[in-house]
């Protein structure tokens, strides 16, 4: 399999461990003349497959590569369940997509120490809202959004996903509205936005599980590959509770632009179990349309993390105004060094 998430756990030659992680290989007699061929002996070979995973995909720490993943669920739900530009007088709805990436709980300490890891998530939600004015709180605004959706890649990955906001929003401060000037210049006041945000992410691995991978000395590298079977399950979970503060304006007409600062409450677990087994293989040194058996490689592995306890985040987006349609963007970034994209589309009255 191709996919960073399986691929964390299931590569490697020598036995080693960290936390709850184990990878080992009971390797062939073809090993070691592989070894030679591509310029080691087998303890060079197993330490350079080992080196470069952990590189990679985060092994030096997986609770860190873990807490990276729980901050990317936690954030991607931003942008999906909120409308901050249009300043709703009736109701809304509409939908979105965000793509969210942490680089994981130490965020820019680890990036300065060389021990980047990172944790990817998406959502799509659909939303509505409505403005309590019907009922004299015209200065109130409440927001539900919701999606459920499952997902298969090549046989090889399962995802399964749920997202879930509910959010309050009030206008602190009212702005003027300045007649005919209002299609040039129009601020929107003051709001603050609370609520609720819960998110679910689930990757499961296929019957059958390939990673592929280069190894060997410059000039004599050859591919390697190990096609494993058994259990991988990655769960992400985050319950988010959102303090924000925001603004925004309006430029003749068509165009909105807005920005505000939050701080996040955050729960919820990352939780990684691996049991698979498989076979190793090589392309042959002398001849690359044929394959070397190099063994039988085993992980297991059972790890659990979270995300940030609480985090400060900063966020701006635009929008385009098409009478009652509204077409936007929004950027997030926290100081953890977490970051999502949205992009949607909502009809506004």
């Amino acid at each position: 399999m191709r996919w960073g998430l399986v691929s964390t756990f299931i590569f490697g030659l020598a036995t080693t461990s960290f936390a709850d992680v184990v990878i080992s290989l009971d390797p062939t007699p073809e090993a070691n003349d592989f070894a030679a061929a591509v310029g080691y002996d087998l303890n060079q070979l197993e330490a350079d497959i080992q080196r470069d995973i952990q590189e990679i995909y985060g092994l030096f720490d997986p609770d860190e590569y873990l807490g990276a993943f729980a901050n990317a669920a936690s954030l991607s739900n931003k942008g999906l369940g909120v409308d901050y530009a249009s300043n709703m007088t009736s109701f809304s709805f509409g939908g979105g997509l965000n793509v969210a990436a942490s680089a994981g709980n130490e965020g820019f300490e680890g990036v300065q120490e060389g021990r980047l890891v990172g944790g990817l998530a998406g959502n799509i939600s659909i939303m509505a809202g409505i403005n309590l004015g019907v009922v004299g709180f015209d200065r109130v605004n409440l927001y539900a959004n919701y999606f459920k959706r499952s997902m298969s890649f090549n046989d090889y990955l399962n995802i399964d996903s749920t997202n879930l906001g509910i959010h309050a929003q009030i206008k602190l401060i009212t702005p003027k509205v300045n007649g005919l000037a209002k299609y040039a210049f129009q601020w929107g006041g003051l709001d603050l936005t609370t609520g609720l945000q819960s998110s679910t992410l689930k990757f499961t691995g296929g019957e059958t599980i390939r990673n592929e991978f280069s190894v060997g000395e410059n000039g004599m590298q050859r591919m390697a590959s190990l096609t494993a079977t058994g259990d991988y399950e990655l769960d992400l979970n985050a319950i988010v509770v959102p303090i924000e503060l925001s603004t925004n304006a309006r430029l003749l007409y068509f165009l909105s632009i807005y920005g505000g600062v939050g701080a996040d409450l955050q729960a919820g677990k990352a939780k990684l179990t691996v049991n698979v087994t498989g076979d190793l293989e090589a392309e042959d040194p002398n001849d690359p349309s044929q394959t070397v058996n190099l063994g039988t490689g085993n992980i297991t592995a059972s790890e659990e993390s979270g995300p940030s306890v609480g985090k400060f985040r900063a966020f701006a987006g635009a929008q385009v105004n098409i009478l009652q349609l509204k077409i936007y963007t929004q950027a997030d970034l926290t100081q953890n060094l977490a970051a999502s994209l949205s992009l949607g589309a909502r009809v506004v009255w």
